[in-house]
């Protein structure tokens, strides 16, 4: 399976940018809510990103700005955050 990774290209719509930017403005609004609270009262969010394949916004930018919004969140919520991935697709026989 893991031979299909090399060989997958990006097609259609899976732009993980724009998910991630989503995922973004929810959990500022989130935070916006719990503003009053201390640091540890705030709850944990978990961010469960689930793909077909490789991302078709594919271009180094589009790299950079993934890494980018994962960090930003990552920083804002430290310890708060658990991410979990799961990638999708139709097995192959080669």
């Amino acid at each position: 399976m893991l031979h299909q990774l090399k060989k997958a290209r990006p097609r259609s719509h899976g732009n993980y940018v724009k998910s991630l930017e989503f995922a973004e403005q929810i959990i500022s609004h989130e935070l916006a809510l719990y503003a009053d609270l201390d640091e540890e009262d705030i709850p944990r969010f978990m961010l469960i990103f689930i793909s077909d394949g490789r991302p078709s916004d594919c271009k180094p930018e589009n790299e950079v700005s993934r890494e980018s919004i994962v960090a930003r969140i990552a920083y804002r919520l430290k310890s708060k955050l658990t991410v979990q991935g799961m990638g999708l697709g139709v097995a192959t026989m080669n």
